[in-house]
């Protein structure tokens, strides 16, 4: 059964069954984390935690070809406090209640991801991703560095591939991204749609008490004080922000994506 509790412009949340789909769906912005798009996408969440019925979370994209651009520019420019702070401080939110939800999260990757979105990837517990999907952080390119998806990346991938991706910004494949941690299975294009819903098939048949307690148990362990890293993390890409440097590169790149679409 498929009922849709969408209450949301940019996110789209499905219960089908024991499973909730949290779906993005900023298509003209190609999924960019706006601040109203995160506080949707936690109260999403919310409404997924409060659920009784819903033993798993599944993370999605309605953007054909792209799961997340990464974070808004144009609220992050200049790192102003009527823009870029709050935006942060959701960001910093949303990836919290995501690494630390009680019940299991699985990302639906069947697009390339960018900047913050690989820090949404990255929070949930299981990522499946369609063969030859990009995944990047290529904020240095534009004069600021992911210092929160870094925190993300550092928690999956060991410390010497997890400082070339972060400081190169270099795209990395998806069967690349396997190999050193960043996803947990690769499909190709032609089975991926089907394999995505065996998994979520077979996870939704399992003891929900036993997946609740494997979450519950596992996230002591490996999750530790990330939330507070998170929160030194946001201050400080908060004054990168600031930066004549960063000013310059991200007004670079909006001038030159705004004559692309000229």
């Amino acid at each position: 059964m498929v009922e849709n509790k969408n209450k949301f412009p940019l996110v789209r949340y499905v219960v089908e069954g024991k499973v909730a789909r949290i779906q993005l769906d900023r298509e003209e912005k190609k999924n960019s984390l706006s601040s109203k798009m995160i506080h949707e996408i936690i109260l999403a969440f919310s409404k997924a935690r409060k659920d009784k019925n819903v033993v798993l979370v599944s993370l999605e994209s309605l953007c054909k070809g792209i799961f997340c651009s990464g974070g808004d520019i144009n609220e992050m420019l200049g790192g102003t406090e009527s823009k870029a702070v709050p935006a942060m401080r959701k960001y910093v939110e949303v990836l919290k209640q995501i690494s630390f939800f009680p019940k299991l999260t699985i990302c639906k990757l069947d697009g390339n991801v960018y900047g913050g979105g690989v820090g949404l990837m990255l929070a949930c517990d299981i990522v499946i991703a369609k063969r030859d999907v990009v995944i990047a952080t290529p904020e240095t390119k534009i004069g600021i560095f992911p210092l929160i998806v870094g925190a993300m990346v550092l928690k999956n991938i060991n410390l010497k591939k997890a400082m070339k991706m972060l400081f190169l910004g270099e795209d990395i494949k998806s069967l690349e991204a396997e190999k050193i941690g960043l996803v947990s299975e690769v499909v190709p294009a032609d089975e991926f749609d089907t394999r995505y819903e065996e998994i979520l098939l077979s996870l939704s048949r399992k003891n929900p008490e036993a997946l609740l307690a494997g979450k519950r148990e596992l996230v002591k362990i490996f999750s530790g004080n990330l939330g507070s890293h998170l929160e030194s993390l946001r201050d400080s890409l908060i004054q990168v922000l600031k930066t004549r440097g960063a000013i310059m590169g991200m007004s670079s790149f909006i001038k030159k994506r705004r004559t692309a679409n000229d």
